[in-house]
């Protein structure tokens, strides 16, 4: 199933890259395999949690060290200097996030 050309020929006809099932819009597996693929990725997130979560601290904790943004990764805006952590991206969104017009 490791096949990356048949892979790509699945996803580009639409069709499960799993099995020969057509894939759910927007989704490259189908609705069987979502889940399967779901139940999965839960199974090794409750095994490994704190491995995780460490390995995201870390993560984190380098970018900051690098002056990157702690969230995205992407070069801050040195020219502005208002003591911010975040890039100008990551800033912005937490504004619309917080500011939802409804």
């Amino acid at each position: 199933m490791g096949d990356l050309a048949y892979k790509r020929l699945h996803k580009k006809l639409g069709l499960c890259v799993e099995c020969q099932d057509p894939a759910v819009p927007g989704m490259i597996r189908c609705l069987e395999h979502n889940f399967s693929n779901k139940q999965s990725r839960k199974k090794y997130y409750e095994k490994n949690r704190e491995m995780i979560l460490a390995k995201l601290a870390n993560d984190k904790r380098k970018r900051i060290e690098n002056n990157l943004c702690p969230r995205c990764g992407n070069f801050k805006d040195e020219d502005a200097d208002d003591g911010c952590t975040h890039c100008m991206n990551c800033r912005s969104r937490e504004w619309r996030e917080v500011n939802k017009c409804n």
